[in-house]
């Protein structure tokens, strides 16, 4: 990111990374995704 930025609004290619998220329904096991929502 730039100098003195923390946000991702100001990202730049560079900055990201890629990665696998693994989700689990079920059980002892079971995950949950939690996205915000804007009226």
């Amino acid at each position: 990111m730039r100098a003195g930025s923390k946000t991702i609004m100001y990202a730049e290619p560079g900055d990201y990374r890629a990665a696998t998220q693994n989700i689990w329904r079920g059980g002892a096991t079971a995950s949950a995704v939690m996205l915000p929502v804007v009226p």
